[in-house]
């Protein structure tokens, strides 16, 4: 494991535009670390070391961004509302995907809120407001999610001093890749650079990344499936598509990618979890 410096917020420092939370807050593993580390740009540390550094990013109200894979992850950053670029695009742009969410999203008890406003204020991506209660509640005002810009990150849910705040999950889950290869090709389906991808960067790896993006495409409804592959101007993925190849998904926590697929998400379970913080 190793750990660098935030380059968004060095950077804003520079610019005497950054905030005050902890800059030695990029972590790296695996691969990605032994590389850093011997390039001078990270510091090596023991998993204690980087355990602590996480406990530090939480309580400074960051958020944990990592590498969306589910093996071999490369990157843990532990971001700001107000210097990552990121979460920026989110705030600032509207690009509501620019983050892949998790898999929860905030709530809100109505019962319980007293419209204090702290959740609004720790909220990365400003997916939180307020508004008037006329009189159905114990204050003035509540406070509303926006599921669409709602990261699930669970920073706000500590806040509350009320109880008021819950992480419920989605109902339709986000998708992780298992791997960097999967990953890669189902960002090249999105933009419709299969074919490019796949001729530039593969290698010789061509007939794999081609049975990696069939499984992906297999795991899409019909009519997402032929959306992206539209582009590629392929008569076989067409028909693969139409043959029903690609049917809906069969498992309910097995779904596409929001930030690849399905640009909203369906009402929340009333089930309460507690807040993912990684």
């Amino acid at each position: 494991m190793g750990v660098s410096l935030c380059p968004c917020r060095t950077h804003a420092r520079l610019l005497g535009e950054g905030c005050d939370a902890p800059v030695r807050t990029c972590l790296t593993l695996n691969a990605w670390a032994d590389a850093l580390c011997r390039a001078g740009i990270a510091e090596r540390i023991t998993n204690d070391e980087g355990l602590a550094i996480l406990e530090e990013a939480k309580a400074a109200g960051l958020v944990q961004v990592a590498d969306n894979v589910q093996r071999d992850v490369g990157y843990l950053c532990n971001c700001c509302g107000c210097c990552c670029g990121m979460l920026g695009a989110i705030r600032r742009l509207g690009m509501t995907h620019a983050v892949v969410s998790s898999s929860f999203v905030a709530a809100t008890d109505r019962e319980k809120c007293r419209g204090c406003k702290l959740c609004l204020r720790a909220c990365p991506v400003d997916a939180i407001t307020m508004i008037d209660t006329e009189g159905r509640g114990p204050r003035r005002y509540w406070s509303v999610v926006d599921p669409d810009r709602c990261l699930g990150c669970g920073v706000c849910f500590p806040v509350c001093r009320w109880g008021g705040r819950a992480m419920v999950p989605r109902r339709q889950r986000a998708y992780t890749a298992v791997t960097g290869l999967e990953r890669d090709l189902a960002m090249a389906l999105e933009r419709g650079k299969l074919g490019d991808y796949l001729a530039d960067t593969m290698e010789g790896q061509g007939p794999r990344g081609v049975a990696v993006a069939l499984r992906i495409l297999e795991r899409l409804a019909p009519d997402d499936a032929r959306r992206v592959i539209e582009p590629l101007g392929s008569a076989y993925l067409d028909a693969f598509t139409r043959s029903g190849a690609g049917p809906a998904v069969t498992e309910p926590d097995a779904v596409a990618d929001p930030a690849i697929i399905s640009p909203a998400f369906g009402p929340s379970s009333d089930r309460k979890h507690a807040p993912p913080r990684m």
